[in-house]
């Protein structure tokens, strides 16, 4: 929905946890959430408002602010691309115009008048080339920034509640990942969740790996389409050694379960087939498309149900 934020995609998370509860093949007691990215900060909002959440896992998930991570995924970006100091300088200017503008006017109208008030002294000196293709960035920039979805993670800061999760946690980021740099958020995330008391926090950071924890190159944007991995069999496996490790550890050896949150391609490959649940119907190995909720199955032996067929999908796994 156009004006949704986090906090919406998180009533959609717990909506996805009772729905889980009431499965005949889930066991209740023993339902995750695993949050890519955005869904780094869905997790832990859930965590601290359901006691029905076992374990979260984060991956790529946000432990600065969103200015913060804003202006450091803009700045890694850019310097990646080759950009030299002054085009850096000059990004980060509009970008702190932009932000302190958000943030003093709640109006859409105002902030956007003010906007190009200030773009306009910005772009004194430009050619009129420079000027032409600066404004068609501010035009797509503009409609971003404007949207509530925007407004809300400018200014969200995770820790807090982050500081409210008491269930184990494992958070992950590739070392490779300019969208939410590694060492600063992971920093964060478990200095945060320890000083409040959680006493069963893991963080990892995984080399050579993007933002989509895809084995890469540089971990620019451009690179994702280009590498043919989808997900990294070494991350793949550090979570499932992890949640099979707590499920172990907690209770007996039946089923562990979590939801992913999170924006995810609606296309999906399964490659094995293993451990299927008795009495469950699963599809076989190949390229699969999102439909109507169905059990299926994924490598490591991990059962895929679907519980939301959109953009930002929610789905629940069983682990073997």
């Amino acid at each position: 929905m156009p004006n949704s934020t986090s906090e919406n995609f998180a009533a959609d998370a717990l909506a996805g946890i009772e729905f889980l509860k009431g499965h005949k093949g889930i066991d209740a007691k023993r339902i995750g959430l695993i949050g890519h990215s955005e869904g780094g900060l869905i997790a832990p909002l859930v965590a601290s408002q359901s006691d029905d959440v076992a374990f979260i896992v984060l991956l790529a998930g946000p432990g600065l602010p969103g200015e913060d991570i804003l202006l450091a995924q803009a700045a890694l970006i850019l310097k990646a691309s080759g950009a030299g100091p002054e085009a850096l300088a000059k990004q980060r200017a509009t970008q702190e115009m932009m932000f302190a503008v958000l943030k003093q006017e709640k109006d859409n109208a105002t902030a956007e008048k003010k906007m190009r008030e200030e773009f306009d002294k910005q772009m004194a000196g430009l050619s009129e080339d420079e000027k032409a293709q600066a404004k068609q960035t501010l035009e797509a920039q503009i409609k971003m920034v404007l949207s509530p979805w925007f407004r809300h993670f400018l200014t969200y800061d995770p820790r807090p509640t982050l500081a409210k999760v008491k269930c184990p946690a494992l958070a992950l980021n590739g070392e490779n990942d300019l969208q939410v740099p590694a060492a600063e958020n992971l920093r964060e995330i478990e200095a945060t969740l320890k000083a409040a008391g959680n006493k069963d926090v893991t963080v990892m950071r995984l080399p050579k790996l993007n933002h989509l924890f895809q084995t890469s190159e540089t971990g620019l944007p451009g690179e994702y389409v280009k590498i043919e991995e989808t997900f990294a069999p070494v991350a793949l496996k550090t979570i499932g050694d992890w949640v099979l490790a707590h499920g172990e550890v907690t209770y007996p050896p039946l089923n562990a379960n979590c939801v992913v949150v999170g924006a995810c391609s609606s296309k999906f490959r399964i490659h094995a087939r293993k451990n299927i649940l008795p009495g469950t119907d699963c599809l076989g190995p190949g390229d699969h498309t999102v439909g109507e909720p169905e059990i299926l199955q994924l490598t490591y032996g991990l059962n895929f149900l679907s519980i939301q067929a959109h953009q930002d999908v929610s789905y629940g796994w069983s682990i073997h």
